[in-house]
């Protein structure tokens, strides 16, 4: 979404990346950046991106963003990268979509449950809560209409409890949340109402088909 901005006009920020953020396909849309002497910020890339971020960027490496903060969440939508080595990476659109390669990578997925301690909420570029990140680097991901159903949920320093199908990729653990609560007592379906399922039939749609929106 940011091709047609020229990176040179918007804020620079700079930081050390902490970890990178992986969707469904083990492809990286995410990155934590810790500017010096302040908490980690989540910096969303498009996914076509990732190939070239996963070979030019290491974790522990300091890099410089420039990119857009939505209004409703402190992130930075990325227009720009460069790699502590110097290499620019420029959001210049997505390949066309008969020439691009949908990268399948990651293991079949499995059955998980996991209580754990949420550290970070996660969101989309334009500021839309979309997933959390909790501790020992699970990523859990939601519909963005169920991630606002349960934001009360997706607070850092929340215990939650999450069931459905998970991924191991090379970046991490992802679960696709089918159920979700605060504990295993209280655990509910993680979906739509019957209302919101009319505006969007392809909500919840199975393993892992419920994020086929949001890659």
């Amino acid at each position: 979404m940011m091709h047609w901005i020229d990176p040179g006009c918007l804020p620079e920020t700079q930081g050390a990346v902490e970890s990178f953020i992986a969707n469904r396909h083990d492809e990286i849309d995410g990155l934590l950046v810790a500017p010096t002497g302040q908490a980690p910020l989540l910096v969303c890339t498009p996914p076509h991106l990732f190939a070239r971020i996963e070979a030019a960027v290491k974790i522990g490496d300091t890099i410089r963003i420039r990119g857009i903060r939505p209004r409703r969440a402190d992130i930075i939508a990325a227009a720009a990268l460069t790699a502590s080595n110097g290499d620019m990476i420029v959001d210049d659109g997505p390949p066309d979509e008969d020439k691009r390669k949908v990268h399948r990578g990651g293991s079949k997925p499995n059955r998980t449950d996991a209580e754990l301690i949420l550290r970070l909420s996660l969101f989309g570029p334009k500021g839309e809560l979309r997933r959390a990140l909790l501790q020992e680097g699970v990523v859990v991901r939601l519909g963005p209409k169920e991630a606002a159903s349960v934001a009360g949920l997706l607070r850092p320093g929340s215990r939650i409890a999450v069931r459905g199908p998970s991924l191991h990729t090379k970046h991490g653990r992802v679960v696709a949340a089918e159920e979700i609560g605060p504990d295993w007592r209280r655990l509910k379906p993680a979906r739509a109402s019957g209302k919101e399922k009319k505006k969007n039939k392809t909500v919840h749609a199975g393993a892992f088909g419920v994020l086929a929106e949001q890659g």
